[in-house]
């Protein structure tokens, strides 16, 4: 079946719209239109939501290195509080060496 529009149109002016060469003007520079209410508003929304969306990343970065920083110390507290128990315990067991020592030489 033909395409409807191709049959209104005449073989000629088609075939000779493949072969003639078509020359192009140069593209004259508009001068910059001012920017409409909607645009000016959209534009200045964009720019708030990318300084938000920045804010945003910031303080993102902030919380994970404050949390990291949270790990490292709590790691650091509790090899302090095993530190303290194993020294703790090891007092203790000086201590009953002691009083063990002590009573051994009074009998």
């Amino acid at each position: 079946m033909l395409n409807p529009t191709a049959a209104k149109m005449p073989r000629t002016s088609r075939s000779s719209a493949r072969h003639t060469p078509t020359v192009q003007e140069p593209r004259r520079e508009r001068p910059p239109s001012p920017l409409s209410p909607t645009r000016r508003s959209r534009m200045e929304e964009k720019k708030e939501m990318q300084s938000l969306n920045d804010r945003l990343a910031m303080y993102i970065e902030k919380m994970r290195s404050q949390e990291m920083e949270i790990g490292s110390l709590q790691q650091q507290v509790w090899r302090k509080i095993i530190s303290f128990r194993a020294h703790f315990q090891f007092a203790i067991l000086i201590n009953s060496l002691f009083v063990c020592l002590i009573i051994k030489l009074n009998t």
